[in-house]
């Protein structure tokens, strides 16, 4: 069996169209998006789990989260593999929700998946409802339990808190 390849890219920052990059980035955030995808390309051995994590797009429109599903869509195909994003405080639910995801989420976005024997859980340990920082909603109590229902197998939590 071999081990199980799981790569996570966190803080991307991507730009807004007709924006310039936030934090003094010297280099378009999107170009450097796809030199880490040229990277993966030049991988040994294709992941079997790809996570963005946390502030995707610095206050993006729905529709450069349109731009990122679509490359998410294509690195999936791509690459053969799960492709899984959480959101970050830098980011807007609303132009996520609108761009990205298929159907309304309900009161938050958090997903679980299992890759053979192992368990990904992918959660917002905070939402901003309201963009209220530090909200935490009741539907996650228990989620912090989940150790105690893997302990033969494997556990992944990804988790953002802003």
């Amino acid at each position: 069996m071999r081990p199980l390849q799981v790569i996570q890219i966190s803080d991307l920052h991507l730009t807004p169209h007709g924006q310039v990059p936030v934090h003094g980035q010297q280099y378009d955030p999107w170009g450097k998006l796809a030199n880490i995808i040229d990277d993966i390309r030049r991988l040994p051995t294709m992941p079997d789990l790809i996570v963005f994590t946390g502030d995707l797009i610095h206050d993006g429109s729905a529709d450069d989260y349109q731009r990122l599903h679509a490359i998410v869509h294509t690195m999936e195909a791509e690459f053969d593999c799960h492709v899984r994003v959480i959101l970050g405080n830098h980011d807007r639910r609303a132009a996520f929700y609108e761009g990205y995801l298929p159907a309304d989420p309900g009161p938050y976005y958090a997903s679980r998946m299992r890759i053979g024997n192992n368990d990904f859980y992918f959660l917002i340990q905070r939402l901003a409802v309201m963009r209220q920082a530090g909200w935490h909603h009741n539907s996650y109590n228990g989620w912090e339990n989940i150790y105690d229902r893997h302990r033969q197998s494997g556990l992944f939590y990804f988790c953002i808190t802003p």
